[in-house]
């Protein structure tokens, strides 16, 4: 029974490494949920609507945290709800670091609860989204933004992902950018990074991913940054391409516009 218990746990970690692995991709699923009858988002950022699309603004570097919730596992493995603070507040400190993740999965009926965050954003605006209601987890306000199945396999750095959603993510005229580029010539460019996997990291580090040992840039892959000459919209069109880096940068594949070049 001891030998049995171990297994089960040890699978246990073996799905949260998985887990966290693929946390920096899992935001883009849904997009963000901004408040919904205003103007104002709950965190002070602006919303508002343009051609019947919500357009949540002021993202640029903001910080957002993200809960996910594990639950048992069935055919296809471990099936995951993915919960965010965006549109709600930008994850304080004092509360994220007290949440205590053992209570909140009991509270959910969960295996096990982890974190992903804190993380920051690349973007400047985001253009979509259906917004869920609010919920409290362990005194954080968040919303269900995802709900996914993984494996206990967890993919390396530079897996090519596919990820079902309709936002679309703006880079405003004169924005740094940051990308990678594939052997093939396709491009991904960053839309968030973190500091869990490398604390130094800051937006002057960022350009220097390509030299940072933890990035894991392949063979053949090419890091670059540049200037926007005008603004960038980097569109899914109900389904995203995606790539995380060895830092748990994000990167979206896009094709770039003449006009930008």
């Amino acid at each position: 029974m001891e030998d049995q218990n171990r297994t089960g746990q040890g699978s246990l970690r073996s799905a949260a490494f998985a887990i966290l692995v693929l946390l920096t991709s899992l935001l883009v699923l849904a997009g963000p949920a901004a408040q919904s009858g205003g103007a104002v988002a709950a965190d002070g950022k602006a919303v508002s609507s343009k051609a019947g699309k919500r357009v949540f603004g002021g993202l640029f570097n903001e910080r957002y945290c993200e809960i996910l919730g594990v639950s048992a596992p069935g055919e296809q493995g471990f099936p995951v709800t993915i919960f965010n603070t965006v549109g709600l507040n930008s994850c304080p400190g004092g509360t994220w670091n007290s949440l205590d993740f053992t209570a909140i999965a009991a509270e959910r009926d969960w295996l096990l609860a982890t974190a992903n965050g804190p993380r920051r954003w690349l973007v400047d605006a985001v253009v979509g989204g259906s917004p869920e209601p609010a919920t409290d987890l362990g005194g954080l306000r968040m919303r269900r933004v995802a709900t996914l199945t993984v494996t206990a396999l967890p993919p390396p750095a530079f897996t090519i992902m596919k990820i079902g959603r309709d936002n679309n993510w703006i880079f405003r005229k004169g924005r740094k950018v940051r990308e990678v580029i594939a052997p093939n010539g396709r491009r991904f460019v960053m839309q968030a990074y973190t500091r869990t996997v490398d604390p130094s990291l800051n937006l002057r580090a960022l350009n220097r991913t390509a030299s940072n040992p933890l990035s894991a840039l392949p063979d053949g892959w090419r890091f670059k940054t540049r200037r926007l000459k005008r603004k960038l919209v980097v569109k899914a069109g109900g389904e995203a391409t995606i790539v995380r880096d060895g830092l748990g940068s994000v990167y979206q594949k896009y094709r770039l516009p003449k006009k930008n070049r």
